[in-house]
């Protein structure tokens, strides 16, 4: 196997663009896994979108076909939203095989065995490949062993060939939004950042992890739409300021829902308070998203150490103090607690 992952880099060489390369090593996967054909998906969140990107034969070729837009209870759709690999055939009975069938359509007319593979690119989940096989019944977990090298390469490649559309605009976003305020700069990283330390003391999946990032760097995007004196009031802020400001969270979500709903849900409820006294729905308890309730604990961390025109900086332990304070009040009792526990730790570094 070293020597075709030799070979098959070697094929990258020369390559005019993204899409001959993922050819190109898509045809090295087939042959090696004796399959007839693979098929892509770009993943938004837990959606997954079929792709125009399909490589059929053992030479592979390009076949500009798109399957069914039914994505939902699919094999690809629960591997996209747990990142572990699925085979299944007609024997198993399974529902997400016959709804994979709908959705590869004309791909997969002689009830095939599929394998759906996550496609995994430094730690963030890009994409779904369903490989198919009509030669014979089975397959299994300790044939693709060899080939996840293979399999790892695709997904270097496809990451490069279908850019993340909202990864570019939470990079934009926070460019512009820190260009425009002096006193946030640096905030929404650092958001990220703590928000992804109480995500991993959680246990929470890669995906949920991917997703709280994204959410945690573009939870103020709304605030883009606001004038600069807003931004650059050296005074404390009055009653139709704060109004103003309270329409962040669904303005924000409304930008992003274009691109991606899940997290715009998250993006919305990041003010929502435990106790339903927050913003701008007023949920209450469990009926605000997690990833939200843990944004809006790690915001409100790094809010009170920043100095702004109309608030002090205060030190971490006095912070801390204020969360635990809350807890069951603005904030949910359990994140609160995991978040003690990442500090002190020492996991939660300021």
């Amino acid at each position: 196997m070293r020597e075709s992952i030799v070979s098959a880099v070697s094929l990258l060489n020369g390559c005019k663009d993204y899409s001959e390369a993922l050819l190109n090593i898509s045809g090295e996967v087939l042959n090696h896994l004796n399959a007839d054909s693979c098929v892509f998906f770009s993943v938004e969140a837990d959606e997954v979108i079929p792709d125009m990107f399909a490589v059929v034969g053992r030479k592979a070729q390009l076949l500009p076909h798109k399957p069914s837009d039914n994505s939902r209870n699919t094999m690809s759709s629960w591997v996209a939203q747990n990142g572990d690999v699925l085979i299944l055939d007609a024997s198993s009975n399974d529902p997400r095989y016959s709804e994979e069938l709908k959705l590869l359509g004309a791909m997969a007319q002689v009830a095939p065995v599929i394998i759906s593979i996550p496609l995994v690119c430094v730690g963030s989940l890009v994409g779904v490949m369903d490989v198919l096989v009509t030669s014979r019944r089975q397959v299994t977990n300790e044939e693709l062993v060899p080939v996840n090298p293979l399999i790892n390469i695709a997904a270097l490649i496809y990451s490069r060939r279908y850019s993340n559309g909202l990864t570019k605009l939470a990079e934009i976003s926070v460019q512009l939004l820190e260009g425009r305020d002096y006193y946030t700069h640096g905030h929404s990283m650092r958001v990220a950042n703590y928000s992804l330390v109480l995500a991993d003391k959680l246990g929470l999946s890669e995906l949920q992890k991917q997703k709280i990032r994204l959410a945690s760097i573009l939870h103020d995007i709304g605030k883009l739409t606001f004038s600069d004196t807003l931004f650059k009031a050296d005074r404390a802020l009055t009653k139709l300021d704060l109004k103003i400001i309270e329409m962040h969270p669904i303005i924000g979500a409304n930008i992003i829902s274009e691109i991606n709903k899940s997290i715009a849900t998250i993006v919305r409820s990041h003010h929502e308070h435990y106790d339903g006294s927050g913003y701008p729905d007023g949920l209450k308890g469990k009926d605000i998203p997690l990833l939200s309730m843990i944004i809006a604990i790690t915001d409100a961390f790094d809010a009170m150490l920043t100095e702004r025109p109309y608030q002090h900086a205060t030190d971490v332990k006095t912070a801390i103090e204020e969360i635990k304070q809350k807890s069951g009040t603005q904030f949910d009792p359990e994140v609160v607690s995991i978040m003690m526990e990442c500090y002190n730790s020492g996991k939660l570094q300021c």
